[in-house]
This record gives C-alpha cells, sequence and structure tokens, in this order.
C-alpha cells in the first residue's frame, strides 16, 4: 500500500506542476444534510466529506460496504455475512458491535436510521437508489446526542427531471440473485420515487444463505419556493439469514467453506420484519429557516444463537422520535452568522424473550422482560464567518432515562431503572490561505450508552440490566488541510482521541457464540487519514484514501491481566483503498479497485494476529447507446486474485472462533434497463 502511495503522490505532485491545475478555483457551496449548513466543504472547521453516488452504480448492490470503503476514517467489516449485517467502525467506534452497528449515527434522508439507544441496522437500506453519502468523522454529538462517534448520512434519490422506469437485475456467483424495479413520477411541484428489491444468495460458507425483499417509497412536494414537505415509508421482509459462525485458524486455513459445527447443530440465523415511515418538513425565508422530522418504526426479530439456554431470541421493538430546529441568519454582514437552536426526543421499547434452543426447536421460555429507552436533547450550534475565518462551535445537553420490568419471576424479579445525563461541547475553527487552501482545528466531545441489547446481555445469567458496564466518553481533537484546484482535491487530517469507560466486547465458556460487554478503563487513538482525488484528464480519475491509526488501551485489567499499551483489537494499523477509473468518450467505463488492510489483533492480549491482505476488484459498465444513454450492462469481479483472507473478525471470541473467511473470487453480471 506504501508503494500506491507513493505512486499516486507522485502523479499528484505531476499534475500539480502543470499550469491548468494550479489555477485557484472558487470552491463551490453545497448542502451538507449531516451538519444542516450550506456551505464549501473544504471550508468547514471539521473532517467532513461527501461523495455522490452515480446513477448507474457500477458495482454488485450487494452491500453498502462497495459505496462506503472509499471514505476516509472508516473501515467495515462483515460483507457476506448477512445474519451478522455490516459492521462500519469509524476511528474505532464501532468495532465492538457483534452484529450490526454501534456507536455510529445512521441517517437516512434526513431522519435517524440508529435506534434510540445507538444500534442501527442496514437491512432495510435501498441501495439502488443512494445518490449521496456524507462522513462526518469523530464525535458529534453536539448534533445527534447519544452514539454518535462518527456519523453517516446517507441520501436516496431525490429530485428527477422526468417520469422514468428502471429494470435492474443480476446474478452472480454463490448463487446470488438480485431483481429491482424503480419508478419516478414527477408533476409540477411534486416527486415520488418508489422501489422494490428482492435479493438472496446461498453463500460461500455453509449455513450462510439470506433472502431479502424491501419496498421504499419517497415522495416530496413543495409547497412553495420556500416550503416543501417529504414523506417516506419502507417495509422490509428477511424470512431468513443464516449465521455460519466463527471459524479457528486450522478451520479458516483447511475448510475455510465450512460452517461452525455448533452453529449447525443449532440451526443458528434470523428473520426480520421492519416498518418504519417518517416525515420532514422544511422552511427557508431569507433569514430565517426550520425544519421538523418524526418517524416511527417497528421491528420483529427472531433470532437462533449457537446454545441451548436463552438460545432462542424473540425481540418486538417499537422506536420513535421528532425533532426539530430553527436558525436565524444572516450573511450580508462583516461577520456572517447562523444561530441555531434544535432539540430532539425519541423513545423505544423492547419486548425481549429468550427461550431454550432444543437444536433449532424452540423451547421453555428463560426471560421475558420489557426495556425501555427515553431521550430528551437541546442543543444550540453557532456558525460565523469572517473574510477567510470560520467558526462553528455550540453545546448539547442530554437526558436519558433506561427502564426494564421484568415479567420472568421464576428466577426473582430483576426491574431495574438507570438514568446516564451528558452535555457534549464542540468548537471548530477554521482560516482560508487562499481559495483552494484551508486549515482547521476543532474539539469536540460525546458519550455513548450501552444499547439496551448489551445491557440485557448479564454475564450472571440473570433478567434485568448488567450493573456492571456504563456510559462511555470520548474527547476528539483534531487538526487538518484541504488543498483543492481544478483537477486535484486533497486532504490530511491529524486527530487524537482519549475515551473512558471504553465497551469491550467478550464471550464466556457457558454461551459460546453469546457476546458479553464490559468497561474499559481508557483508550488512547491517535491516527491521520489522507484523502487524494486526481483527474489525470477528462478520462482518467484516481481516489486514494490512506489511514493510519494507533489505538491503544491507556488503562484496563481483566481477570488478572493488565491490558495497558496494547492495541485495541479488531482494527488495523494501516488500511486503505485506491479507485482508478477510465472512461471512453460515449463508451465503456472501467474501474479498478485495491483494497488494502494491515494487520490486527483479535483479542485484548494482542496474542492473536490477523495477516494483512490485499483484494482487487475490477468492473466494467457497458452502455447500450441503441436503447438508450441510461441503460447498461455491468460485468464484475470481486477478489479478482483470489486473496484469502477474513471477511469478519470476532473479537475476543471463545475457543479461538476469531475468523469468519471471505468469499474467493466472485463474478458478478447486472443489466440496468431505464425507460
Amino acid at each position: 500500500m506504501k508503494r500506491i502511495l507513493l505512486l499516486l503522490l507522485f502523479c499528484g505532485q505531476f499534475s500539480w506542476a502543470q499550469i491548468d491545475s494550479l489555477a485557484v478555483i472558487q470552491l463551490e457551496e453545497v448542502e451538507l444534510k449531516s451538519i444542516q449548513l450550506t456551505t464549501a466543504v473544504e471550508q468547514f472547521p471539521a473532517a467532513i466529506y461527501k461523495k455522490e453516488i452515480p446513477a448507474l452504480w457500477q458495482g454488485s448492490q450487494s452491500s453498502l460496504q462497495e459505496y462506503i470503503e472509499d471514505l476516509p476514517g472508516l473501515i467495515s467489516f462483515s460483507r457476506s455475512n448477512y445474519a451478522q449485517d455490516l459492521r462500519i467502525s469509524i476511528r474505532g467506534f464501532g468495532s465492538r458491535a457483534a452484529f450490526g452497528i454501534r456507536g455510529i449515527k445512521l441517517i437516512v434522508d434526513g431522519i435517524p436510521e440508529t435506534t434510540p439507544d445507538g444500534q442501527g441496522q442496514l437491512d432495510n437500506l435501498p441501495l439502488g437508489i443512494l445518490s449521496s453519502i456524507e462522513i462526518l468523522r469523530g464525535p458529534s454529538a453536539i448534533r445527534y446526542g447519544n452514539a454518535a462517534g462518527g456519523v453517516l448520512a446517507i441520501n436516496t434519490l431525490e429530485e428527477i427531471a422526468e417520469n422514468f422506469h428502471q429494470i435492474g437485475l443480476r446474478i452472480g456467483s454463490y448463487g446470488a440473485q438480485q431483481a429491482q424495479y424503480t419508478a419516478g413520477l414527477k408533476k409540477e411541484k411534486t416527486t415520488a420515487i418508489f422501489h422494490l428489491n428482492h435479493a438472496k444468495a446461498k453463500g460461500y460458507r455453509d449455513n450462510s444463505q439470506f433472502e431479502n425483499n424491501l419496498f421504499n417509497a419517497k415522495i416530496r412536494h413543495h409547497f412553495s419556493p420556500t416550503l416543501h414537505t417529504q414523506l417516506q415509508f419502507n417495509a422490509t421482509k428477511s424470512p431468513y439469514a443464516q449465521d455460519t459462525g466463527g471459524q479457528t485458524i486450522e478451520e479458516f486455513n483447511n475448510n475455510r467453506r465450512s460452517a461452525r459445527d455448533r452453529n449447525l447443530q443449532y440451526k443458528t440465523g434470523e428473520k426480520i420484519t421492519h416498518y418504519k415511515s417518517g416525515a420532514t418538513i422544511s422552511y427557508q425565508k431569507e433569514k430565517v429557516e426550520g425544519a421538523l422530522y418524526g418517524f416511527i418504526a417497528k421491528r420483529n426479530f427472531e433470532g437462533k444463537l449457537p446454545f441451548a439456554n436463552g438460545g432462542w431470541v424473540d425481540l418486538d421493538r417499537k422506536y420513535a422520535g421528532q425533532g426539530g430546529s430553527i436558525s436565524f441568519s444572516n450573511k450580508e454582514q462583516k461577520v456572517g452568522f447562523k444561530t441555531q437552536l434544535s432539540y430532539d426526543i425519541a423513545s423505544q421499547g423492547d419486548l425481549r424473550k429468550r427461550f431454550v434452543n432444543n437444536e433449532g426447536v424452540k423451547g421453555e421460555l428463560t426471560l421475558d422482560q420489557k426495556e425501555s429507552f427515553n431521550s430528551f436533547g437541546v442543543a444550540l450550534i453557532q456558525h460565523l464567518t469572517y473574510g477567510p475565518i470560520v467558526f462553528n462551535g455550540g453545546i448539547r445537553w442530554d437526558a436519558n432515562e433506561l427502564k426494564v420490568d421484568d415479567y420472568f419471576l421464576n428466577d426473582g424479579n430483576d426491574a431495574a431503572a438507570r438514568t446516564l445525563n451528558a452535555w457534549s461541547p464542540q468548537a471548530g475553527i477554521s482560516y482560508t490561505f487562499f481559495p483552494g487552501l484551508t486549515g482547521f482545528g476543532n474539539f469536540s466531545k460525546s458519550y455513548e450508552t450501552p444499547t439496551l441489547s448489551e445491557l440485557s446481555a448479564n454475564p450472571n445469567g440473570n433478567g434485568g440490566f448488567n450493573p456492571l458496564i456504563d456510559i462511555q466518553v470520548a474527547e476528539n481533537l483534531e487538526w487538518g488541510v484541504h488543498f483543492t484546484t481544478k483537477k486535484t482535491k486533497a486532504s490530511l487530517v491529524y486527530f487524537k482521541i482519549n475515551t473512558t469507560n471504553d465497551l469491550v466486547a467478550y464471550e464466556l465458556a457457558d454461551s459460546p457464540g453469546r457476546t458479553f460487554y464490559q468497561n474499559a478503563g481508557s483508550t488512547k487513538r491517535e491516527g491521520i487519514e489522507l484523502l487524494l482525488q486526481q483527474q489525470f484528464n477528462q478520462r482518467l480519475s484516481a481516489n486514494l484514501t490512506f489511514n493510519s491509526a494507533h489505538f491503544t488501551y491507556k488503562d484496563f485489567a481483566q481477570n488478572g491481566e493488565d491490558y495497558s499499551g496494547k492495541r485495541l483489537p479488531g482494527i488495523p494499523k494501516n488500511f486503505g483503498v485506491l479507485r482508478l477509473s477510465y472512461q471512453w468518450e460515449n463508451g465503456p467505463l472501467i474501474n479498478y479497485i485495491k483494497t488494502y488492510r494491515g494487520d490486527l489483533f483479535a483479542d485484548n492480549n494482542n496474542a492473536t494476529r490477523v495477516d494483512s491482505y490485499y483484494r482487487d476488484d475490477i468492473n466494467f459498465s457497458i452502455p447500450l447507446n441503441k436503447i438508450n444513454d441510461k441503460t447498461a450492462v455491468v460485468l464484475g469481479c470481486n477478489n479478482l486474485f483470489n486473496s484469502l483472507y477474513s471477511d469478519n473478525i470476532r473479537i475476543n471470541a471463545f475457543g479461538g472462533r476469531y475468523h469468519e473467511a471471505a468469499p474467493e473470487r466472485e463474478i458478478y453480471v447486472n443489466l440496468q434497463w431505464q425507460f
């Protein structure tokens, strides 16, 4: 990866030497929905990046990973285990997740996708209609409260020029099949986008089949040039997603396609149904802006885990939220300002039942409890501009109330309640030396409560909440520089994060495959994030991200072992992605993606090292111009050279089952036909 980095830097230096590349530019202001601000990305005093998604996506559309893997500061795991879902980490936040997403706030079309307690899932995300993704790295609790160690704001197709219908079909290796239909309808002041998706696969490893069915609707109406509303609805049903389980290094090397024996024995996997509806309304006129959002969601989950006692989980989750903001601004004065007041209210109720898993058959009840999480937050944010100087900062207060009612009284009443409150300040400043070169510094603070599922994983075997885990707090300092010319965009960011009560995952011998949590004393995270985008000419472009992360425990002891100074498990020291694209005139587009993940440790003691790897992906988009200019066939291959690596790392897994073998070479063919 270092050779690739040097090559790209050399190419960038060669390009910068050209006269037309040195011409300074006026930075374009864009709407950043993650911070509710229209500004030049390069001048905002924090590490933020916006990626536009092309209408005809060249990847397989099988995982969000292919859309976000080249975002700076981010790494993801578990692309091919649909029961565990994609695990995403931003500067180490989210790395502890046994499944799904923790510690990172997901926003989809302006509405939180993350539950109030901080959990996120991606099985209901309509990948076929994504239009842009924003990433705000580092703690961002001032805007989003709990579990905002980083922010991913995902936006789907919104504005269209004319009515259209689009059909997408895909077949691929390991039994992959996908069918999509999208309709865009526009009439005067109203736009409607409807999307259907059906996907299934047999999977690379044994016991890894899945099926997912999704419907998404989005209707946008402009009452006037200053007032518009947006309605959303999503329904997702996954009748099965099998869990193939972790592997020892011997199983990984000798029989990488096999499932864990206990996962086969207990028929592990999940099925879910998920419904969500929401609405937003926005007003903007001269110096005043206002916005409101509201949503309600319901998720039914049935999961089978690889052990008997409590190994069958039934979860009925309902959650809702409402929030709003009002802003006052004046850009005409010498000192421009925007003052924003905002609030968020959210409520979550989980009815959780556990039963004995009699090798895939539901047995007797072992746990029955109602868990609730209610939150309220209020924030003040000030944005100031004075010539080349930009300041953005403010403060937020959150109150979180957690409660559990125990309905299974055979082992006593384990009802409990907790209140977790937090203040979250942030301040950042940037200075533009000349158009195209900006430096910035930023301080922020965030907090993260244990999720309800983490609290209910009680290592003493009882119901109620685990009393031994508490709120996690992080303080973030970052400095960076952005450089932009007509052909080059580059940024370099250094960050330093100190956390206390870091939540750490582990397993017990009595419940292999079930994850429990505890607090580490403190951690120290330092790193560098590089982004380099180069347009060599009209046809050839390159995008490089490279990240160096030194994350260690400052103070952490467990069972007589002192892990202070050890590297945090599950996070590589170095990782990055290189993407090269070449577009023939009115012809095919080829993308070559090289992914590097450095070595990492799978356990707190750093006794098990997972080797580094390179993976090469390539795809060709061939336009079918005789039909129309929006129809194409995509031919692609993931893992072109058959690298053998772990797609997912199960941190601190019992019995050394840290590995989940990634698929070998995958070939796919997509047809996207728009009319």
